[in-house]
């Protein structure tokens, strides 16, 4: 990863959201806070890239990113420390999120590749024994969603942490939106969204 360019853009995009705070990360409304997440959300596909095929690093360069924007920052306003935290916190997840995606789609050209083999390469059980591992201790909540039937088929522990739902409280994504967002208008935005990046992201 180019650091000092990202480290730079990172920076600069934390001032200029700092000054739309009151403090603490506090927007005038939830709409706000949404126009925040969009941008952050640009921010980093615009200048985070998952090399394929992805290896597994440790420690996870969007951490060191951001050790590396403290460091270079030095003293930091509430609101600013508020808005470096929350960034953090969604740029762990949209680079797990890629980087599986990145792992998934050459899992299917591989699949594609080799259509007429039975045999499963030992390589191959070893990449799905590190996603199985992967999921189970990643610090994040995250869930495994068939595409096709919305079915949600795996939580790891983190979610349940999280959300306070395990699988058979959500079993679904219908049942999932509206335990999320009980309120109709914000679960339809939402859920806008959501298919908004979903498109974006194919189209990647």
């Amino acid at each position: 990863m180019n650091y000092a360019s990202q480290s730079h853009l990172v920076k600069s995009f934390v001032l200029d959201t700092s000054e739309k705070t009151v403090s603490n990360l506090t927007f005038e409304d939830d709409y706000s806070l949404q126009q925040f997440k969009e941008s952050a959300y640009k921010l980093f596909y615009d200048i985070i890239t998952v090399p394929a095929p992805y290896l597994y690093q440790e420690p996870n360069p969007i951490v060191e990113l951001f050790r590396l924007i403290e460091s270079s920052l030095g003293s930091l306003k509430s609101s600013q420390k508020a808005i470096l935290s929350q960034l953090e916190k969604w740029w762990v997840e949209w680079h797990f999120v890629a980087s599986m995606n990145v792992s998934l789609e050459r899992e299917n050209k591989e699949q594609d590749y080799n259509v007429i083999s039975t045999t499963q390469h030992p390589m191959r059980k070893h990449e799905l024994s590190h996603y199985a591992r992967l999921f189970t201790i990643l610090p994040l909540p995250v869930c495994d969603v068939c595409m096709v039937t919305g079915d949600i088929l795996k939580v790891n522990q983190r979610f349940i942490d999280v959300f306070g739902y395990t699988l058979q409280d959500v079993p679904n994504l219908n049942v999932w939106w509206k335990l999320a967002y009980p309120e109709k208008d914000y679960r339809t935005f939402a859920q806008t969204l959501w298919q908004e990046s979903l498109e974006q992201a194919n189209q990647k």
